[in-house]
């Protein structure tokens, strides 16, 4: 983890999700069905994903499962050597992080969230957009497997400065067709 330039994915202000990178050009965003600019927002992918609760959830689009962080619209990063999703709820330097994640992710609470097939790699965006024009993306290589998703919330304490909701892909074994 020598580099310090991360990329984070910012929100408008809802959930950002993670989709099959085959699947992110079928998420419509806030755009209604027939390309409807002002649908009633429970029509519309992105609303779907807003009625879902945690710190994230696992749903499913086009018949496939996905990623929701769901918590906060805060932006969000990957780790790929931990396989793990980094939503900064307060201001911190790219290294702050880097440097406490391992202390804060080996101390966390974590809440199980769901099993999530993987066979691809995924696309993290906000999910207002449509997936083909969100303004910003992000590829998270994982390799193919079933994978357990866990998140934990991490407020600053004594032992780090750090705001962060953390969700965590932990491979679980092969994917079952």
């Amino acid at each position: 983890m020598q580099n310090s330039d991360l990329t984070w994915i910012t929100s408008l202000g809802g959930p950002l999700v993670a989709l099959p990178e085959s699947l992110a050009g079928t998420w419509q965003g806030a755009v209604g069905p027939d390309e409807d600019d002002d649908p009633p927002e429970e029509e519309t992918d992105y609303g779907r994903v807003c009625e879902l609760s945690g710190l994230a959830a696992v749903f499913e689009h086009a018949g496939h499962p996905a990623l929701a962080l769901t918590d906060d619209p805060s932006p969000a990063t990957f780790l790929p050597d931990r396989s793990l999703l980094v939503q900064r709820l307060a201001l911190a330097a790219d290294q702050e992080i880097l440097s406490g994640i391992g202390s804060i992710a080996g101390t966390a609470r974590w809440e199980p969230i769901a099993g999530l097939p993987v066979t691809e790699p995924l696309v993290l965006f906000d999910s207002v957009y449509p997936g083909a024009e969100a303004p910003a993306r992000l590829r998270l290589d994982l390799p193919p497997g079933r994978y357990e998703v866990r998140a934990a919330h991490h407020e600053p304490d004594a032992g780090s400065a750090l705001w962060v909701t953390l969700v965590e892909l932990v491979l679980a074994g092969p994917v079952h067709h």
